[in-house]
């Protein structure tokens, strides 16, 4: 898996693509926020979490069910549901985005190209997938919670989540800009970043 800083930044990347689509549109204050697309960032490593506490996942210790796009879409589908409230155009922009932003977790574990595969294709598809090329550093889990916190400042992970803030940090930043120079800065700086995943990795 990628670590919970490239999911983040990965999953505001892809919601602030579709939200710039919509600059003027009149939002719900929690439509303006990011903590719906910071949950369905870290959602489907909950498996971990979940083995942890009760010994039980989801379709696997890591990487099950949870990792498929029909998983993210139903629970896109359940966070955007109460804003059809504001109507139906508010919803399915929100509903929209959310999709996206579910979508990048297991793309991102896709294209670390490491680890057990994926279900993307769950539960239409049994085959499991991983891409031959690296693009994402490398991730580590643990079976215990004192190894994911130990985990957490090992030099390998540091080093991981370094080179994730340099791939998606200045990407998600180039949405957000308005300055030509600045958003061609930012698209060189991500750009750097997978070239160092690269040849690191």
């Amino acid at each position: 898996m990628a670590s919970f800083v490239g999911h983040s930044l990965g999953a505001l990347t892809a919601y602030q693509v579709i939200d710039s689509l919509y600059p003027n549109s009149n939002k719900p204050s929690l439509y303006s926020k990011y903590g719906l697309v910071l949950f369905l960032a870290i959602l489907p490593d909950l498996d971990v979490l979940s083995y942890i506490a009760f010994g039980w996942s989801f379709g696997g210790i890591h990487r099950g069910y949870s990792h498929s796009f029909s998983f993210g879409i139903s629970v896109a589908v359940i966070l955007a549901l109460p804003f059809f409230y504001y109507g139906w155009k508010i919803f399915l922009r929100l509903f929209c985005a959310l999709t996206c932003a579910s979508a990048i977790h297991p793309l991102l574990d896709y294209f670390m190209a490491c680890g057990p595969k994926l279900p993307l294709f769950w539960p239409f598809i049994k085959i499991k997938y991983l891409a031959d090329i690296q693009l994402i550093p490398t991730a580590y889990y643990s079976h215990s919670l004192s190894g994911l916190f130990k985990l957490l400042w090992a030099p390998q992970s540091l080093k991981g989540m370094s080179l994730e803030m340099l791939q998606f940090l200045p990407l998600w930043l180039f949405f957000l800009l308005k300055s030509r120079a600045l958003k061609l800065l930012c698209l060189g700086l991500s750009l750097l970043g997978f070239m160092l995943v690269l040849l690191l990795y």
